[in-house]
């Protein structure tokens, strides 16, 4: 998948190598709560296959972005329109 232009995630293989004990548990699931251009995520659902991802940005043009970069990934992902403190309401 092509990356939107002007955005290149910051150090994505870094991130996901940090959290990578997590997310290889069976039953995983990552809440990106910046979900943003979908960048870090797409690398994680890439690395992870057994991971589901939940995406929150307060920013409805970038969840569209997102859903259209992730669409492979199916019903491996959920992004939602919210900001990162209504997380417990998601």
């Amino acid at each position: 998948m092509t990356t939107p232009v002007g955005h290149l995630p910051v150090m994505p293989a870094r991130v996901i190598a940090l959290l990578a004990p997590a997310l290889a548990a069976p039953g995983a699931v990552l809440v990106d709560a910046t979900v943003g251009l979908g960048g870090h995520a797409e690398y994680a659902l890439q690395q992870f296959p057994e991971l589901h991802l939940v995406g929150l940005d307060r920013d409805n043009d970038a969840i569209e972005l997102s859903r259209e970069r992730l669409a492979s990934f199916g019903e491996r992902i959920t992004l939602v329109h919210a900001v990162y403190d209504e997380l417990p309401q998601v």
